[in-house]
């Protein structure tokens, strides 16, 4: 549960920062 928690936030991280490299 806590990896799919981390992959999802790790994706909306990245989303604000705006780095889709």
């Amino acid at each position: 549960m806590i990896r799919q928690l981390q992959w999802v936030y790790l994706r909306i991280s990245r989303k604000e920062v705006g780095d889709d490299s």
